[in-house]
């Protein structure tokens, strides 16, 4: 929000130059707005509430209504925040864009005021600052450009003075991408954006219509279309966008030793012997291997469920693809154990005989792989390596059953593959794990073997001294602040210091990111709604329990909102209730 209010200065900059005594109306006119929908506000969630839209809001008012009195903007401001904003209850709520309505109001007291940019070299910052606003609502604001630019094609006047003068990129990047009101479902976004720019633009010239009125009109139009177009087709964001998240990728420490054992654990006589499958997981069981990817699922009855599965034909995939962007110990391991890794591989498939062996990586520098092994490297990006995308992007199946097991897939993470090695020809109980242990303020990590039940605080402390701010998870991305008393679990991962970007839980603004990024295609923002309403049932009806607890949601939130703490208590929820109902 702030970026946009710098862009709606950089806007009426020219404005301010030529005359320095409008600056101080804008900045009232501001202040006015806010007070109204701070008392707004505190009205409707009896505490208060910053919301800064409504000094966006205001600053739209300004812009579109050069000539207007500064009480003609303050009513129309107050008719905005109030009408198009409070009645529906608050920022997030409202179905049509509040200024718009303002706007409209505004002109249909005061005929003829046209708002207008003059082409000027001070409106190039502003012009060039508001295109990265399209990524909110890309189709609508294209849309919107390619109509206005239709218009102006139509009747000969397509220069770059007459794309200025007829505000296309403030109309097409700071309004109409509205995520509150406008849909940000492909096909419908475009076409609602081409007319909603096109038709004002033919009948502004055509029957002589008041632009001051027959845009903002436009506008509202195309906010109701929207909710009309959200309601009634079927979602379009099934696409996965690439991204690290808000935060950084850890790499391995430079500082010597990259890699520290706390386990003293003694290597033990290898057994040889060549062992029938039922033995094997026998020893599998015995030593409680498990998934060290995360899911701590046994390890034996993930293969018992691949040699039990129906598939014609079956594939082994071993991830070491660290999906989550603070891990380091999966590539490590490919380096440092790959005698391990091949023995395990061996001994898995004494069990079953599959089609095709895969390791899945994001880097095979200085890997070598034995040649009836396939490579797969894994986009770098996250969640690129979770379970069912990696499926998905290195076997690309006709079908894929919601457990790739009982598909004849199995799926272990490298370590896991170490641990069957040990477990089955050492005979070493899975009772130590390799893990990422990071400095969150210079980004970089070590690998470190401990026990598990061993305290969190003093393994942290034996790696990097005096630690304050301790993180604890299964990576960077959903790690949160360590208990006192936490030790590490069979799903720990990852262990942190340093400062996390806190969550600013500001109002949802219904941008719709967190359920456009979802790998598992959730509607996100409607479950954490049910959620904050304290209606966890509905949200039950919307499969919160396929998440698959990347945090992503709350990583692109540009609310600051923790997305993902809302999905898991749905999650949870769902899972107890799908448990009475057996």
């Amino acid at each position: 929000m702030s970026a946009l209010l710098l862009v709606l200065l950089l806007y009426n900059l020219p404005r301010f130059i030529a005359n320095p005594g409008s600056l101080p109306p804008a900045l009232l006119l501001l202040v006015f707005g806010l007070v109204i929908d701070a008392i707004a506000h505190f009205i409707i969630y009896r505490r208060p509430v910053c919301a800064v839209s409504a000094a966006v809001t205001a600053l739209i008012v300004y812009t579109l209504s050069p000539g207007t009195s500064f009480w003609g903007e303050c009513a129309a401001l107050a008719a905005a925040l109030i009408l198009g904003k409070a009645l529906w209850g608050g920022t997030g709520k409202n179905p049509l864009n509040p200024a718009m309505l303002g706007l409209v109001l505004l002109a249909l007291l005061s005929p003829g005021v046209s708002p207008a940019f003059e082409p000027s070299l001070y409106l190039v910052p502003a012009v060039m600052l508001s295109l990265p606003f399209l990524l909110i609502r890309p189709y609508a604001g294209i849309g919107m450009i390619m109509g206005m630019a239709a218009v102006l094609l139509l009747h000969h006047d397509y220069n770059l003075s007459a794309l200025i003068n007829s505000g296309v990129f403030f109309w097409a990047c700071l309004v109409i991408t509205d995520p509150v009101t406008m849909t940000s479902k492909p096909a419908s976004g475009l076409v609602i954006g081409f007319l909603t720019g096109f038709i004002p633009g033919i009948a502004g010239v055509s029957i002589s219509l008041n632009p001051a009125v027959v845009m903002p009109l436009a506008i509202l139009v195309s906010n109701l279309l929207s909710r009309l177009a959200d309601s009634f087709i079927a979602d379009g964001n099934e696409h996965l966008k690439k991204t690290f998240g808000r935060r950084q990728k850890i790499t391995l420490s430079a500082e010597s030793p990259a890699y520290v054992d706390l386990t003293n654990k003694v290597t033990a006589e290898s057994t040889e012997a060549d062992l029938a499958c039922e033995e094997i997981l026998r020893r599998i069981e015995k030593n409680s291997v498990f998934g060290f990817g995360g899911a701590a699922y046994p390890s034996s009855d993930k293969i018992r469920t691949v040699m039990a599965s129906a598939a014609p034909q079956k594939h082994f995939i071993i991830n070491a693809a660290e999906c989550d962007p603070g891990l380091v110990h999966d590539k490590w391991l490919l380096l440092h154990h790959m005698g391990s890794i091949i023995k395990g591989i061996e001994i898995i498939q004494k069990c079953v005989s599959f089609k095709s062996v895969t390791v899945a990586a994001k880097d095979f520098n200085g890997i070598c792989l034995p040649s009836s092994v396939v490579t797969y490297r894994v986009s770098d990006f996250y969640p690129a390596g979770s379970e069912k995308l990696l499926v998905k992007d290195a076997l690309k199946p006709a079908s894929l059953d919601n457990i790739p097991a009982v598909s004849g897939i199995l799926v272990l993470n490298i370590q896991t593959v170490c641990a069957i090695c040990e477990a089955v020809l050492s005979d070493w109980k899975a009772d130590t794990r390799f893990l990422t242990i990071a400095n969150l303020d210079n980004g970089t990590g070590k690998v470190v073997r401990v026990k598990l039940g061993a305290g969190v605080t003093e393994t942290a402390e034996q790696i990097l001294g005096h630690v304050n701010n301790l993180y604890i998870g299964g990576g960077i991305m959903n790690a949160c602040l360590a208990e006192d008393d936490a030790v590490i679990g069979e799903k720990t991962n990852f262990l942190a210091i340093g400062k996390v970007t806190p969550f600013r839980e500001a109002i949802c603004s219904q941008c719709d990111f967190c359920s456009a990024y979802c790998p598992a295609l959730l509607h996100v923002r409607d479950i954490a709604h049910c959620i904050d309403e304290g209606t966890p049932e509905k949200a039950a009806l919307l499969h919160p329990e396929t998440c698959m607890e990347c945090a992503l949601c709350s990583a692109v939130c540009l609310a600051g909102r923790d997305q993902a703490k809302r999905l898991h208590t749905a999650k949870r929820f769902a899972l107890e209730k799908n448990t009475k109902c057996i």
